[in-house]
C-alpha cells in the first residue's frame, strides 16, 4: 500500500471523537502506511475545527484548532495535488481530496463522503469507508 488520504470529516471525527475514525490513523501508523495530505486539504481541516459549530468539542480535546492540526499533520506527508477535472465527482469540494489522492500516488482514500463513496474507485484508487478500510488492513487485504 502506498498511502491512503483521508478526507476532512473523518479527519476531523478521529480529532475530536476517537472511534474508527481514529483507528484509521492508528493502524496507517501501526501498518507504516503513509496517511497523505495536501495543502488544499490542511486549510479545509482548519477552517472546518474553527467552525463554531464544533467549539465546545474543540475545547473537550484540550487543545486549539491550531494543536489539532499540527498534532494530525505530524504523522503525515505532505504531498503535491494534481488537476483532476471538475466534475469528475458530483461535489466539486470533493475535487481536493481526489487531487490529493493522485497527486500521492494514494491506493485508497477514506471517506465517509456519500459522492466520494458512490465513485467507490477513482483512477485505481478505492474509495471505502473508515469501517471498510480497517476491515481491509485486519483481513490481509
Amino acid at each position: 500500500m502506498t498511502g491512503i488520504v483521508v478526507d476532512t470529516n473523518t479527519s476531523v471525527s478521529a480529532l475530536l471523537w476517537g472511534g474508527t475514525p481514529q483507528r484509521v490513523l492508528a493502524v496507517a501508523i501501526d501498518q507504516s502506511i503513509p496517511l497523505l495530505i495536501s495543502k488544499q486539504l490542511i486549510q479545509e481541516l482548519e477552517s472546518t475545527l474553527a467552525k463554531p459549530r464544533l467549539a465546545k468539542y474543540v475545547v473537550l480535546t484540550g487543545k486549539t484548532p491550531s494543536d489539532l492540526v499540527a498534532q494530525l499533520i505530524s504523522i503525515m506527508t505532505l504531498i503535491e495535488p494534481v488537476d483532476v477535472p471538475a466534475d469528475a465527482v458530483r461535489d466539486p469540494d470533493d475535487v481536493k481530496v481526489l487531487a490529493a489522492a493522485v497527486g500521492g500516488k494514494a491506493t485508497h482514500i477514506v471517506s465517509g463522503d456519500k459522492d466520494l463513496l458512490t465513485l467507490g474507485v477513482y483512477q485505481d484508487i478505492r474509495i471505502m469507508s473508515a469501517l471498510q478500510f480497517i476491515q481491509e488492513i485486519e483481513a490481509g487485504l
